[in-house]
């Protein structure tokens, strides 16, 4: 599962999807001032648009193991960001070392069962590329962003339950 690490700067001018907020867009949703909604996420996906989603990943890119007593190790979920454009490889950055890492297709996106502890805005899911399957955790309202930018039907709602 060889991903080719790079060290250049982020595709374009990109701009966070609907189900990424930061501090910002939390307190803005307080005062009740809307952001975009995912349907018009879409729409300007399809026009060219690049989306930054959240994500988190054990697998992309570099793997860090831990040591959790007895000479055991697990692997790290590193928290990231998955750049996602109509028709374009998937490059993934590491929030803390900026890394980054190129995913290239033919792409799939399988939710699964498992639930992500401590979170409901959160769902795992396989993202399968051409170098190898990864298990990453996606906001519930960006996964059919990611699946339209993959060209795979969303099968979710916008509202992603």
């Amino acid at each position: 599962m060889a991903v080719k690490i790079t060290a250049m700067t982020a595709p374009r001018a990109s701009r966070r999807a609907a189900g990424t907020q930061n501090v910002t867009d939390v307190l803005l949703s307080w005062t009740f001032i809307r952001r975009r909604s995912v349907e018009q996420d879409a729409a300007d996906l399809l026009q060219g648009q690049v989306f930054e989603v959240a994500a988190l990943s054990k697998t992309i890119g570099r793997t860090v193991l831990l040591n959790v007593g007895k000479g055991r190790q697990i692997q790290h979920l590193k928290i990231g960001s998955l750049f996602v454009a109509q028709g374009q490889p998937l490059v993934w950055r590491e929030r803390r070392t900026k890394q980054e890492a190129v995913l290239h297709g033919p792409f799939a996106l399988t939710k699964l069962e498992k639930k992500v502890p401590l979170n409901g805005r959160l769902a795992y899911y396989e993202l399968t590329t051409a170098e190898g399957s990864h298990e990453v955790a996606l906001p519930k309202k960006d996964a059919p962003l990611v699946l339209i930018a993959i060209g795979q039907k969303a099968v979710e709602t916008p509202a992603a339950r």
